[in-house]
C-alpha cells in the first residue's frame, strides 16, 4: 500500500474510510481504464455537489475497514467486499483516510442512496473524474497516483 502521511509530526484530528469500487462490467480491463462508482454529495453535507468516491469518518472504536463497509451500505445502500488497502493519506484539514479497494457483493444488487448525504451515483473512469472540475481536491493526489500505476488498483488473484 503507498501512502503519503504529514512529516511535520502532526497527530491526524480524525480517522476516515474510502471505498473504490469498480464497475463490475469493466473488471477485464485495465485498472486505469476501468470505471468506479461516484458520488455526487447533496446539498445537505459539507462540499454540496462535489463528486468523490463512498466513504466517510470513523466511529468511535471502528477500524477504517469497517467504516468503508458501513458507509458504502450507508451511502450506496449496497453491499461492498473489500479486497485489500491500497493507499492512505492525511487530508489538508487533518483527516487520516485509508483508501480501500473493493467489489459489489451481488453486481445485480440495486442502488438505494440514502439522498441525505448523496444526491447521485453513477460509474466514471478516472481520467474523467480528475477533469472534472466538480471533483474534490482532496481526490486529486489518489487520482493522479492511479492514473500513473503508483497506486494499485489491481485485485489480487
Amino acid at each position: 500500500m503507498t501512502e503519503r502521511l504529514p512529516t511535520d509530526g502532526k497527530k491526524p484530528l480524525g480517522e476516515g474510510a474510502i471505498i473504490v469500487v469498480p464497475s463490475p462490467n469493466d473488471i477485464t480491463l485495465a485498472a486505469r481504464h476501468r470505471r468506479y462508482l461516484v458520488i455526487r454529495r447533496s446539498a445537505a453535507v459539507i462540499a454540496p455537489g462535489r463528486l468523490c468516491f463512498p466513504g466517510g469518518k470513523c466511529l468511535p472504536g471502528e477500524t477504517p475497514n469497517k467504516t468503508a463497509e458501513r458507509e458504502f451500505r450507508e451511502e450506496i445502500g449496497a453491499e461492498a467486499v473489500i479486497a485489500r488497502a491500497i493507499w492512505q493519506n492525511v487530508t489538508p484539514w487533518g483527516v487520516h483516510l485509508v483508501w480501500f479497494l473493493a467489489s459489489l457483493r451481488d453486481p445485480k444488487q440495486t442502488f438505494h442512496l440514502q439522498k441525505e448525504e448523496v444526491a447521485e451515483a453513477f460509474w466514471c473512469d478516472l481520467k474523467t473524474l480528475l477533469a472534472d472540475p466538480d471533483t474534490l481536491a482532496s481526490n486529486t493526489e489518489f487520482l493522479e497516483g492511479a492514473l500513473r500505476g503508483t497506486i494499485d488498483l489491481e485485485f489480487p488473484l
